[in-house]
């Protein structure tokens, strides 16, 4: 099975290759779809590539493709299929300067973001407090954890 890489394959070339049995072939807004349904019943832009090898395959590679965009590279994308997949819940992550930006599905940072802060709640409620021990080695894992993301 394949797919229309962002728009490139017409329909008579999409058309020779079924001819000669290639299989099914999805169209970029097919697969665009798919992972639209895929984010709406399971909120999230992450694809187990268990369940769906293809679609976790064109999700990986349109992430590349935006990575490339927000580093200022030309894409084989239209703004307008760009403004769709952020519109599904891609955005641009500033991360280190070997790789200037990935792409992240801004619902799965949310929970993120969302069960670090009830572990912080949990913490304040467990200690009465929201200080960490100085000596750095005393500190367990959670605590590690809880004041990097604090720090951050």
């Amino acid at each position: 099975q394949g797919y229309e890489d962002s728009g490139s394959l017409t329909a008579e070339k999409l058309k020779k290759l079924k001819g000669i049995g290639f299989g099914t072939i999805l169209s970029y807004d097919e697969m665009y779809q798919k992972l639209a349904v895929h984010r709406a019943e399971r909120g999230t832009l992450d694809v187990n590539p268990k369940e769906d090898e293809e679609l976790f395959m064109w999700t990986k590679e349109q992430k590349k493709i935006l990575a490339q965009h927000y580093s200022g590279q030309s894409v084989p994308l239209s703004k307008d299929r760009i403004k769709n997949l952020e519109s599904l819940g891609f955005k641009k992550h500033k991360s280190d300067e070997a790789r200037p930006y990935r792409v992240i599905d801004a619902a799965s940072e949310e929970r993120k973001w969302d069960a670090m802060l009830e572990d912080l709640a949990e913490y304040k409620r467990d200690r009465g407090t929201l200080s960490f021990p100085t000596d750095g080695g005393a500190l367990t894992q959670r605590e590690r954890l809880l004041k990097h993301w604090v720090a951050l």
